[in-house]
């Protein structure tokens, strides 16, 4: 398999921990996308697994970006994604369709809010939620770093290291001092 096929189940892994209520494995530094970037390069290394850190962390940038545009189209396509309501009368739904934890998403509201609010010289009246827009620009961000270093992870505990000659095993620098 190819690194193509590498990306396509890093991607399904990614989208499949972004379905409510599995997203919630995402809390704990997003491992849901750690492991599609882990498995993508694992499957393109093939089984010889040799694949290089640099190319680790390639395939986990596009799982990472493919993962937020997936999820992007499937909200669009929704309407905004399907809402589950949790919690209180007063709490926001939440996107069936989420990879960013519930608590990164609160983040983002205040953040948008507050910047929207710094923009219009405070006369932004504040509406609740995030749009599909802002959660793209966001994902963009954030699924890409989490999949690389799940790509990086992969990559470098596969490499077979050369191997050390028992001559130069033994050379330890002295210190003149």
């Amino acid at each position: 398999m190819g690194s193509f096929a590498g990306i396509a189940i890093g991607v399904l892994i990614g989208v499949v921990t972004s379905i409510y209520p599995i997203y919630h494995i995402n809390l704990f530094f997003c491992v849901g996308l750690l492991a599609g970037g882990y498995v993508a390069v694992r499957i393109a290394g093939g089984r010889g697994g040799q694949i290089e850190s640099v190319q680790g962390l390639r395939i986990g940038l596009w799982v990472g970006v493919l993962v937020a545009l997936v999820v992007f189209a499937i909200n669009l396509i929704v309407q905004g994604g399907v809402s589950v309501p949790t919690g209180g009368v007063d709490s926001p739904p939440v996107s069936i369709l989420d990879p960013i934890p519930p608590v990164f998403t609160a983040f983002l509201e205040r953040f948008v809010a507050g910047f929207r609010n710094l923009v219009s010289g405070g006369f932004y009246v504040q509406q609740p939620g995030v749009t599909l827009g802002e959660r793209l620009a966001y994902g963009l961000v954030m699924l890409p770093f989490f999949s690389a270093i799940g790509g990086i992870m992969a990559a470098s505990m596969y490499r077979r290291q050369p191997p050390v000659t028992p001559d130069r095993a033994q050379e330890v620098p002295i210190s003149p001092y």
